[in-house]
């Protein structure tokens, strides 16, 4: 298997199972694929009067609950890591991840 380095952007060749040097483009299709997506968003409030940001993955949801730590560790926040800890380790679903996430942020008084 040949890797080619190029500006730090790895991309995998699907057909012939190499490695290659790929555009930014690529790297990003990559990793927009290698998000764990949910739908619909849970919208959180950001900390700026009137503003709120949508939730639509489980790697968002999770920098979220870490930054949600000073408002308590309650039992749906605990519940929240949990979840997306195992969705990230595909041990379960992104589904439950978003459900538990929900919880969490009106646990925290961040839902929108």
């Amino acid at each position: 298997m040949q890797q080619m380095q190029s500006m730090g952007c790895n991309v995998f060749h699907r057909r012939s199972g190499a490695h290659r040097s790929g555009t930014i483009v690529d790297s990003l299709r990559m990793i927009a694929m290698a998000l764990h997506w949910f739908s619909p968003p849970v919208y959180v409030s950001t900390g700026n009067p009137g503003e709120r940001y949508a939730v639509s993955n489980i790697e968002r949801a999770a920098e979220y609950l870490l930054s949600w730590r000073d408002q308590g560790m309650g039992l749906h926040w605990q519940t929240a890591v949990r979840a997306c800890t195992a969705a990230l380790k595909h041990e379960g679903g992104t589904e439950e991840a978003r459900s538990a996430f929900e919880q969490a942020a009106r646990e925290c008084r961040k839902l929108c």
